[in-house]
């Protein structure tokens, strides 16, 4: 028997590795090397209500991450929804960040006098995906992804064109422009059955158009508007792999502003809870399902965030003349996953604490001039790093 040549064996065993390499590199890039973030926020996500709803199982998914993982309420913080969401987005308040000043009836990104979170983490070369969040227009320069808060403001206008504003501001870069908007709902696009198990309505007063004063042309915007924001943000997750994303919701908020009074018919207004009296419930289990989506796009590294400024009672009277009915009411804070302490109460909570804690979750380091803490109570942390003393002296709005 003749036995192959040193040199022989050594090609053989040369090409195996060569043949096996591309196989290991696609494992490793499907391996996550550094902890990421998910930031889901619902404006109106009220802890009581969700205590309530969750007690029949029908918000499988906000039940499980509160239980596996680690929650708390949120003090509730004055001001317009613009300032307390950018309060959430900067860890800095109102007095200090700028937007949603008195006599500033639409914020934007101009108005923001300091960075907030998606500029921190674009500055230390991680990439970001921001979706409708409050006062993101006009859209900056990050390393990644932004989709300001005025790419749904055209659904409110019939007669505007499906390129939505027609200025490149709105969505950066301007070159996913087109791609974001091929995912966008309108709400002429919303169907009747998919809308029936919010709304009991006929088929031509669903399609009437956008009128101003009518409830339940803002229902279909904010539904059209949800289901645009959970699509963009689900596929730049998956395609883009980003290390932080943030996705903002209003549906539930207007949905309960609109006809929170008639939940569980506590007020019984005949045609009116008939058509509606199920919205604000089926809301919350379209936002259970979302959270869901998200949870199950996670790695075994990434962190979710769930939060709402302040919630929305449910089963009170209509407000009248544009009376905010949340005012003084508690949000939520839920976190699961990656780094979060299952079981663990957080608490008290303040909207200023939500970025440290983020920055924290992703190994960067909080900010002396950041009045928030670190929720350290509800995280498995290995060490504090060292915090610097800003984030404001360097280089603005961070290069792609």
């Amino acid at each position: 028997m003749t036995w192959p040549s040193p040199t022989f064996r050594l090609r053989r065993h040369a090409l195996i590795v060569l043949a096996a390499l591309p196989l290991a590199l696609i494992g490793c890039e499907r391996t996550p090397t550094r902890a990421r973030v998910i930031v889901v926020g619902v404006d109106g996500l009220d802890p009581d209500a969700v205590e309530l709803l969750a007690t029949d199982g029908s918000l499988p998914n906000l039940a499980d991450i509160r239980r596996t993982g680690a929650s708390g309420r949120v003090r509730p913080d004055e001001g317009s929804c613009a300032a307390r969401w950018t309060t959430v987005a900067t860890g800095r308040p109102a007095g200090v960040h700028g937007v949603g000043a008195a006599g500033v009836a639409a914020p934007t990104s101009r108005d923001r006098h300091v960075k907030a979170v998606w500029n921190v983490f674009s500055e230390a070369r991680r990439r970001v995906a921001v979706i409708g969040w409050w006062a993101t227009w006009p859209a900056e320069t990050v390393r990644g992804a932004i989709v300001s808060d005025h790419a749904c403001y055209h659904f409110r206008d019939p007669d505007a064109p499906r390129g939505g504003l027609g200025t490149l501001s709105t969505i950066y870069p301007p070159e996913l422009q087109a791609e974001v908007l091929r995912m966008f709902r309108r709400p002429g696009d919303l169907t009747l059955p998919e809308a029936a198990a919010f709304v009991r309505v006929r088929n031509a007063e669903f399609r009437r158009p956008f009128d101003p004063d009518d409830d339940l042309s803002h229902f279909k915007w904010a539904l059209a508007a949800a289901k645009s924001h959970g699509n963009v943000g689900l596929h730049l997750w998956q395609r883009d792999q980003p290390d932080l994303l943030l996705v903002y919701v209003e549906a539930l908020k207007v949905t309960a502003e609109l006809f929170g009074h008639l939940f569980r018919g506590t007020e019984k207004n005949g045609r009116e809870s008939e058509q509606f009296g199920n919205a604000v419930e089926a809301m919350y289990h379209y936002v259970d399902r979302l959270v869901g989506e998200f949870r199950q796009a996670m790695d075994h590294r990434t962190t979710l965030v769930v939060v709402s400024d302040r919630g929305f009672p449910l089963g009170t009277r209509r407000p009248a003349n544009g009376q905010e009915r949340t005012r003084g009411t508690e949000g939520v804070l839920y976190l699961n996953g990656w780094r979060v302490r299952p079981g663990a109460t957080l608490g008290p909570v303040d909207p200023l604490d939500i970025v440290p804690t983020v920055l924290a979750l992703a190994d960067l380091p909080s900010a002396d001039d950041m009045p928030g803490r670190v929720l350290a109570e509800g995280l498995v942390l290995e060490g504090r790093k060292p915090t610097v003393p800003t984030y404001e002296q360097s280089a603005s709005r961070a290069p792609r």
